[in-house]
């Protein structure tokens, strides 16, 4: 909501205790209502309109109180003109998760992390394995031809003769 609209909001509300028959308790709560909006809860202008009440005291008269209240809501159209009105936080997905709930989360994060990570390794153990017993096949392949057709030996045997 803008702040445009929240004073045009509350100088209604003043204009509202121009008649008598407005002095009640449906006045107050559609004024709380707003001011909680505007302000947001245990804010010192919450705070004050959260105690306020029509009822006479034995000193004063519902109208006496008019003039209290008509300076407390001026006060909070200068309030909202210097400062502004005040915005929620922006939600994100951890906001909405409770703070009970996080640890056993990010535990089971880790250990799935852990468990899928295992699982990896072991793959690449096996497969460095095969390779390996691959390679010394390839290499006794090569020994065994080597072997087989040495052309020093084969001199040397022919020398003989």
């Amino acid at each position: 909501m803008k702040k445009s609209k929240a004073i045009h909001i509350l100088k209604n509300q003043i204009k509202k205790l121009e008649n008598e028959q407005n002095l009640n308790y449906s006045w107050t709560l559609e004024t709380k209502t707003y001011i909680v909006k505007f302000f947001g809860k245990d804010s010192p202008q919450e705070s004050y309109i959260k105690y306020f009440d029509w009822q006479p005291t034995i000193a004063d008269r519902p109208i006496d109180k008019r003039e209290g209240i008509k300076a407390f809501v001026n006060d909070c159209i200068n309030t909202i003109d210097n400062i502004g009105i005040k915005k929620d936080p922006k939600q994100n997905i951890l906001n909405r998760i409770p703070d009970w709930s996080i640890i056993p989360i990010v535990t089971a994060l880790v250990f799935i992390g852990g468990v899928f990570g295992r699982y990896n390794k072991d793959i690449a153990y096996i497969r460095m394995e095969e390779k390996i017993e691959i390679l010394k096949d390839s290499i006794s392949t090569i020994s065994i031809f080597k072997k087989a057709y040495n052309p020093i030996q084969v001199k040397k045997k022919s020398n003989i003769k």
